[in-house]
């Protein structure tokens, strides 16, 4: 498991108040009330155009919201200097695309700017965190490689290990898993457990439902710009829901404490 350096604080809550953000004359999500409890790892899972990857750019700041507010620890998101968010708050997007030609290790270090007067520290305790946070996603080997060259499996990782550089309270993660390997997703998601148990909250964007209901503590659906459920998967994630939102039947398959379907295209089976 990663060691926090020096004693792990529990992660603040993070809430989005009536929520709801307007571009071009149409609402991508709308009056959402969602709390990111401490020490949690929630799910947010929903068709495509659902609303995803805004309500992760709401909840880390990136975008204005329209209406509502986005809390941290009970303090107004959008008041709070920048780089004191980005101690707390770290956003992974779904799409990067580094065009600068940083090795690996530069491009990780620069997970450390909100902690650092200057961009590049020498400290030798920030360097054995940057090990650290490369080895735990697995590209310690890439460290000299330009990330330029990098497939989209590896800069996934890197995005990963940089996140973990911040140290930050809160991750928030879209679709964090969308180009890994089988063995690189389930280590992830692992990792994020971890990080869980340490005392941080995590966010992850999935699209693998099956996933979310093993991984996950929580389960936000959204649908439309709007949140249609939240809560444990066990009590979320059911095939009268999955029916509605998803357009799929699902069957339960037994023999698993968590709520593990098989799909069918929805009208393939004769109920």
């Amino acid at each position: 498991m990663m060691e926090t350096r020096g004693s792990a604080r529990r992660a603040p809550r993070l809430e989005l108040v009536d929520g709801g953000v307007e571009r071009r004359g149409r609402w991508l999500l709308r009056d959402v009330d969602l709390t990111i409890e401490p020490a949690m790892l929630t799910s947010v899972v929903g068709p495509n155009g659902a609303g995803k990857s805004t309500l992760l750019r709401l909840l880390s700041g990136t975008w204005r919201l329209t209406e509502g507010k986005a809390l941290l620890g009970g303090f107004d998101l959008s008041a709070l200097p920048r780089r004191q968010a980005a101690r707390r708050v770290a956003y992974v997007p779904q799409t990067v695309r580094p065009t600068f030609e940083f090795t690996v290790r530069e491009f990780v270090t620069l997970g450390r700017y909100p902690h650092e007067s200057r961009l590049f520290g020498t400290r030798s305790a920030d360097r054995g965190w940057i090990d650290r946070c490369l080895d735990d996603t697995d590209v310690l080997a890439l460290a000299e490689r330009r990330v330029t060259t990098l497939s989209g499996g590896e800069l996934q990782r890197v995005l990963m290990a940089r996140c973990l550089a911040t140290e930050a309270e809160v991750l928030l993660l879209d679709e964090p898993t969308s180009n890994l390997d089988l063995a690189h997703g389930l280590d992830l998601l692992g990792l994020a457990r971890n990080l869980v148990d340490e005392g941080r909250s995590v966010v992850l964007v999935l699209h693998d439902l099956n996933a979310a209901a093993r991984f996950a503590d929580r389960v936000a659906v959204l649908d439309g710009g709007a949140l249609i459920a939240e809560g444990p998967p066990a009590e979320v994630l059911n095939p009268d829901l999955l029916r509605r939102v998803f357009r799929v039947e699902a069957v339960p398959l037994e023999g698993s404490a968590a709520p593990v379907f098989d799909f069918e295209p929805l009208g393939a089976r004769v109920l």
